[in-house]
């Protein structure tokens, strides 16, 4: 029942799936003919569309922070949720959406969290139209508009980010896109 995954999200027991038409959705397998459903659907309006999504480390009751980039370009919103673990794959519950207003007009691709020792607990943003990378400070209490973190070496936007520790790896898109039409990442 996928039709454009933008993202996978492992959540404890279950892959959570960015898909472009139906929303941020739990994967569901069904134990007897192995095959695979979406259930609990996250999706605010119909322009709506996640981009890579991020997860913080379980508390010590396996509750989580997750946030949801709205990929669609119509909104600049990052959506923040808990996920609670339980015996069917767990849910999600919106908890606040932040507002990533730092490249006004720019479309959010992407969001990583550093998961390192002394990283410095912000939301880092990629966007897949400006060469610029950004961050939330405090996302999880008292988020701040994005500041500035770099520019990226080609400057036209970021397809996929992630942390190994403190050390943030992404992946850049090419040249700019011909008849929009994106040709090359990197």
């Amino acid at each position: 029942g996928i039709t454009h995954p933008r993202g996978l999200l492992f959540l404890q027991s279950n892959w959570w799936v960015s898909d472009e038409a139906l929303g941020f959705c739990r994967i569901d397998v069904n134990p007897v003919s192995g095959l695979g459903s979406l259930s609990h659907c996250f999706q605010p309006d119909a322009n709506f569309f996640p981009g890579q999504t991020v997860a913080d480390k379980p508390d010590a009751l396996g509750r989580q922070l997750v946030y949801v980039p709205d990929a669609s370009g119509f909104t600049q919103n990052v959506y923040r949720f808990i996920f609670t673990p339980d015996a069917t794959g767990g849910t999600i519950n919106l908890n606040g959406v932040l507002t990533a207003t730092g490249r006004r007009g720019a479309t959010i691709q992407t969001v990583a969290l550093p998961l390192g020792p002394f990283n410095d607990g912000a939301l880092y943003i990629g966007y897949s139209d400006s060469g610029f990378i950004e961050k939330i400070t405090n996302p999880a209490t008292a988020p701040a508009a994005p500041v500035l973190v770099t520019r990226l070496f080609n400057g036209t936007g970021v397809i996929s980010m992630a942390f190994n520790g403190n050390d943030l790896y992404l992946s850049e898109m090419g040249p700019p896109p011909i008849d929009g039409q994106f040709i090359k990442k990197g």
